[in-house]
């Protein structure tokens, strides 16, 4: 580079007229790099540009000022890039000043392309393209159920990990994105909110009052995987207290552990007489019992009625009688459908 060159590209600053447009701190920080640039310390000179470029990027004396910076300390690449961003936008502006900056800058470009053997075309096919916007990847992570007609809906916190976004699929396989209301640290259950409430015109669920409720009794889990379709599944409540003697713990011997959890625990009324939990998940919380249970274990429903009302409002929990579980099951076909319409498979993205 000739020392008369560089001499004129010194010059330019000249022509650099502070735009009282553009935000305060940025033009700041521009003037803050000028005078670094004018002294020659350069590292600084490109922390105060890239600053405001950060604030206002599409302040062109700033890409100007750092294009100069960078060809001075040998960087063709960034001189060049900066010198193209100044060059469009001075040409963007119809303006005395930026068409004499416009004309400084084209000079520039021509000698940094000569300097750094630079070809102009491959700048130009560079800017062409735009970054490949990486699929949103959505897991199923598990269940779920929708409790009353509100758009509320309870699942276990350990289903929702670190997620950036939650949403649930229905059995229709229509989605919708939730928002997290409430965790529930001891028994490590979550309460969603769907943004967009569905149709309500099918029954929903609600809470049973199970306060006769013994051992030896008879409930019921909806089996998603039986085929050709869903069924009921039944089971028997073995242990009332099913970890440290906790009132708020049912045991049953409901087959294939692991299979249901986040799921409605029913009465023969078709009434959630509990959440079937992950017993590995549950016993994080409660490792000096020692003692796993056997089978699966769920929240009962009578601890869900004390708590959720702070969150959801006034629960809707069917009819007022005590609902018995000895007699068998009254589920029918219509209970069928009707439970599968609010059962829910939760979705995150991370």
């Amino acid at each position: 580079m000739k020392i008369s060159w560089i001499a004129g590209l010194c010059g330019i600053f000249l022509l650099l007229a502070v735009n009282a447009s553009f935000a305060k701190t940025a033009e700041l920080w521009y003037q803050d790099g000028f005078h670094h640039s004018i002294i020659g310390e350069d590292s600084s000179a490109v922390t105060a540009y890239l600053r405001a470029l950060r604030l206002d990027s599409n302040f062109a004396q700033a890409h100007h000022g750092l294009a100069l910076v960078y060809y001075r300390k040998g960087d063709g690449v960034q001189a060049v890039h900066h010198l193209r961003r100044a060059e469009k936008l001075y040409r963007q502006d119809q303006g005395e000043e930026s068409q004499k900056n416009l004309r400084i800058v084209r000079d520039n470009l021509e000698k940094a392309y000569e300097k750094f053997d630079l070809d102009p075309a491959e700048f130009a096919e560079l800017e062409t393209l735009r970054p490949v916007q990486a699929e949103e990847r959505w897991v199923a992570m598990g269940k779920g159920f929708l409790l009353g007609d509100k758009g509320y809906l309870l699942t276990l916190h350990p289903f929702l990990q670190d997620a950036k976004k939650i949403r649930v699929r229905f059995a229709d396989q229509s989605l919708v994105e939730v928002d997290l209301v409430k965790r529930f640290i001891v028994y490590n259950i979550a309460l969603l909110k769907l943004r967009q409430n569905r149709d309500s015109s099918s029954a929903s669920l609600q809470l049973a009052d199970l306060s006769s409720m013994e051992v030896g009794d008879r409930l019921w889990a909806l089996d998603a995987f039986a085929e050709p379709g869903a069924s009921f599944i039944g089971s028997m409540v073995t242990d009332l207290m099913a970890i440290q003697r906790d009132s708020n713990f049912l045991q049953m011997d409901l087959p294939l552990q692991g299979q249901y959890p986040g799921s409605p625990l029913l009465n023969g009324k078709g009434r959630v007489a509990g959440m079937i939990l992950s017993v590995t998940e549950t016993m994080k919380n409660f490792e000096s019992d020692g003692r796993v249970p056997i089978g699966n274990i769920a929240l009962k429903a009578s601890y869900l009625k004390r708590v959720l009302p702070t969150f959801m409002g006034r629960l809707p929990d069917g009819k007022k009688q005590i609902e018995g579980t000895k007699a068998g099951s009254g589920l029918t076909g219509d209970d069928l459908d009707r439970i599968s319409r609010n059962i829910i498979t939760v979705e995150i993205s991370k």
